[in-house]
Parts: C-alpha cells; sequence; structure tokens
C-alpha cells in the first residue's frame, strides 16, 4: 500500500514538475500514512525541513523528528517559508521538539485551530499565522524572543495569548484584527512595539505594559475602542503619538501608573490626554451600569471627576407645582451618599478619595446594606414612585425622600440641571419676568433670602454669598 501509493505522487509530481519549480527535495509518508514533503538543509549535519506539499495539506498533521531518504535519516529542525500557506482544510499539525525553526507565512490561511509550538523555537517570523481565523489557542514556548510583523494577524477566533516573558520586540500588525481577544500583558523585557501591532482588535477591554518598553508606534492600540483599562509599568514615561490610543479610549478608559508617577504622566505628550489617570496605589472602585439611570451609594468617599460617559446627581430639591425633583451634578460624593448615576452600560472608575468636598442638600438616601422601605420612593424607569406596600432597597442602592408636606405625590418626573456654568440653568415653564425665588425643596420663598446658599430664581440656580 505504501509503496502503490508513492509511486502515485512520484507519477503526479512528474507532471507538474515541467509547470513549478520544485520546493522539496524528498517526500514521505508518515506514521498515520500522510504524505509530507521536505527539504534538505544540511547534507553534513543530517537536517531538513517541512516544505509545501504541491497540492495542499489538509486534516491533522503529525510531522515526525526524523525521516529516512536513501536510507540516511535526517533530523526534522524547521518549518520551511509557506509550508503550510493557504491550506483551509489543514486542523492540526503536531510539531516535533526537535524543529527549531518556523519560517515566515508557514501557516498562512490555514484551517488551524490549535498548535503547540516547540520550545527550541526562538522566533516567530512575518506573518506566521496570518489570517489563521480558525486559531482559537496556541501555546508559545519560553524561549521565544521575537514576534515578527503580522505573525498573529487577523486570527479572528484568538481569544486567548500569553506572550513569554523572554519576548523582546512584537512587530508590526503581530495582532493587527485578533477580535476575540479580551485582554493582553505585554511582559517586561519587551522594548518595542510596532506600529499596529494591536489595532482592530476590537473585544480589546483590558492591557498591562511591561516596564521596559521605550517605543511604540503609530497606531499601536488604532480601533481597540473597547479597551477599559490601560496599565502601563512604564516608570519613566516616553513621548507617544497621539494614534496610539483611540481618542475615545483617552476620554473614557482608566489608565494606571506605578506609584510615584502621576505627575510624569500628565506632563508626557499624549500619555497626558488621558482624562482619568491613577497611581496603581490608588483604591478605585469599577461599577457597571445595567440601566440608563441607576442610584448608588459606596461606603468610601469617590471622586467621579475622571468619568467621561456618566454624570452623578443628588435630588437638591422638589417643585410642588409640577411634580420635578431636580437634579444636581456633582463629582464629589461623601461615603454613604446617596446619588443617581446616568449613562449608558458601560463600567467607569470612580477613585476612592481620602476626603470629598461638600455639596448641597440630598433628598437621596444611601442604602449600605439591604433595607425594607416603606416610606418613601424608588426609581422606576426615568421616574421616582412611591412604594405603597413594603419594598426592598438593594445594598448599594438609594431611595428618595421628600418633606411631610410632599407625601401625597404619587409620581415625581426629573428635572437634569445642566454642567456648563457654575450657575446652571434649569430648564423649565416658569414664565419671563417672574423673579420668585425658591429654596432646593422647591418651597417658595417671601422675597429675597437672607441666609447664604444655593436657590432657584427664574428657572437659574442662584449663588446668594
Amino acid at each position: 500500500m505504501k509503496t502503490y501509493m508513492i509511486r502515485l505522487v512520484l507519477s503526479v509530481v512528474a507532471l507538474l514538475s515541467a509547470s513549478m519549480t520544485r520546493a522539496f527535495d524528498f517526500f514521505a509518508l508518515n506514521e498515520d500514512d500522510v504524505l509530507i514533503y521536505y527539504s534538505i538543509l544540511s547534507s553534513l549535519e543530517r537536517t531538513c525541513g517541512v516544505s509545501r506539499d504541491p497540492s495542499g495539506y489538509s486534516g491533522a498533521i503529525r510531522i515526525p523528528e526524523r525521516v529516512s531518504y536513501n536510507s540516511v535519516e535526517f533530523t526534522v529542525v524547521k518549518i520551511d517559508n509557506s509550508a503550510f500557506y493557504s491550506c483551509p482544510d489543514l486542523t492540526s499539525v503536531e510539531i516535533p521538539e526537535t524543529v527549531t525553526s518556523i519560517g515566515s507565512y508557514a501557516f498562512l490561511g490555514t484551517g488551524l485551530n490549535s498548535i503547540t509550538i516547540p520550545s527550541g523555537v526562538s522566533i516567530i517570523n512575518i506573518g506566521t499565522f496570518t489570517n489563521c481565523i480558525n486559531l482559537a489557542s496556541i501555546t508559545i514556548p519560553d524561549g521565544v524572543t521575537s514576534i515578527g510583523v503580522g505573525a498573529f494577524r487577523s486570527c479572528t477566533n484568538l481569544t486567548s495569548m500569553t506572550i513569554p516573558d523572554n519576548v523582546t520586540s512584537i512587530g508590526q500588525y503581530a495582532f493587527q484584527g485578533c477580535t476575540n481577544l479580551t485582554s493582553m500583558t505585554i511582559p517586561d523585557n519587551v522594548t518595542s512595539i510596532g506600529q499596529y501591532a494591536f489595532s482592530d482588535c476590537t473585544g480589546l477591554t483590558s492591557v498591562t505594559i511591561g516596564k521596559s518598553v521605550q517605543t511604540m508606534e503609530n497606531y499601536a492600540f488604532d480601533g481597540c475602542n473597547a479597551l477599559k483599562e490601560v496599565t502601563s509599568r512604564i516608570e519613566n514615561p516616553f513621548a507617544i503619538s497621539s494614534h496610539c490610543f483611540p481618542e475615545k479610549v483617552r476620554n473614557s478608559a482608566l489608565l494606571k501608573v506605578p506609584k510615584g508617577t502621576l505627575a510624569k504622566y500628565q506632563s508626557t505628550r499624549y500619555w497626558m490626554t488621558f482624562s482619568n489617570i491613577i497611581e496603581e496605589s490608588t483604591a478605585y472602585r469599577s461599577l457597571k451600569l445595567s440601566d440608563d439611570l441607576q442610584l448608588f451609594s459606596y461606603s468610601e468617599n469617590l471622586d467621579f471627576s475622571g468619568c467621561q460617559s456618566q454624570k452623578v446627581y443628588t435630588v437638591c430639591g422638589f417643585k410642588p407645582e409640577t411634580s420635578e425633583v431636580i437634579m444636581m451634578p456633582v463629582t464629589n460624593v461623601p461615603a454613604g451618599t446617596g446619588v443617581l448615576i446616568k449613562g449608558g452600560t458601560e463600567t467607569f472608575y470612580p477613585i476612592v478619595c481620602d476626603q470629598s468636598s461638600s455639596f448641597y442638600s440630598n433628598l437621596l438616601v444611601g442604602s449600605l446594606t439591604a433595607t425594607s422601605l416603606t416610606d418613601g420612593y424608588v426609581l422606576k424607569g426615568d421616574c421616582f414612585e412611591r412604594v405603597d406596600v413594603p419594598t426592598t432597597i438593594a445594598a448599594n442602592s438609594a431611595y428618595l425622600t421628600l418633606p411631610a408636606s410632599a407625601q401625597g405625590v404619587k409620581r415625581l418626573t426629573l428635572k437634569f440641571m445642566e454642567e456648563s456654568t457654575d450657575i446652571d440653568l434649569v430648564k423649565d415653564e416658569m414664565p419671563q419676568g417672574n423673579s420668585h425665588w425658591y429654596n432646593l425643596q422647591g418651597t417658595r420663598l417671601n422675597g429675597t433670602p437672607t441666609t447664604p446658599g444655593i436657590y432657584i430664581r427664574n428657572g437659574r440656580k442662584v449663588w446668594v454669598k
């Protein structure tokens, strides 16, 4: 059977030899009766590499450690350039530990779903696994020191990747378009990250950059708009391009930097454009909104000033004539205070701070533990509704209370103040020329207030000194 197959292949090769240059020196069947092609690398050292099958490899391939040709035993030490190029039906390749080199574009465009690279391989070359759209996992040995240009480009099914500690460089386009990668840690020995290295990794939510990185080229993380957390271990930050990270990421993601380096990052070009930079030693709390509006309270003082997509409000007053509660924007929130967070379903990071600046009266009551509420208001959609039966308030949530004079109100709508100036406009339908004064509880005053504080007049929030 084996003799017949070899003769058949010889006939095919003879037919093709007139129209193509032979890229192999010999071929042989492996233990599974699969034909593998080889090139002789050194007759003296008796080494060979796996070459391209003129008709393309398919299925599962097991490469032997040694193979005989003309009664001489050769050791397989290399996967040649483009050896498995464009083999969509190739599902797996078992590479022996004798292999120390994998050529450029060796597995480009194959149907591989998993592969283990031998421990002796030190370099992953240009385009080695480009466009392996079925590749879900890969094990890279500790001996690898360099990941070449486009090595894993467009491996869209790759969900996880551990870069070995000995890697010192990540080439251009190395992981571009790996859309299912969710996190990436760049080891401390890496000194350079090429342009577009991780661009268009649209599923990437967190990345850690090792302390030895000295160059990060343009567009390194371009298109990674899902990034929520960037951790940099670089103690002496260098200027980066404005295109290294998308503007959306610089506006909303949390940048964590080494202790004692905050001022350096805040004064270094384009690192400084991150809106939310903290030192790694700073405690912080990540919050995930499930709705557009959400009530919240926490056991420590929080600073929301770095949150870009969400706004935080207290209920500063009540207008009985319109059954509205007035929502005042705040940034610093004392421990245990109830607030309303307005935003999307993004994760964001208020900083736990030592002190919190005071703000004005708040009709929201924080609930750090689960509480049974019998008299008050809970958030229902975009309104507050009074509870009719005992209602459980979840831990770290809040509920609304009103003065006794307003207890008959069943449903309250929300009126949000703007944040454009120190004196914010309350958009309401108060008639022009109405000069009545109201306190923040919505009670009309008799004349001009005599006590310093915040009041409402002609629909405006006014500070009286």
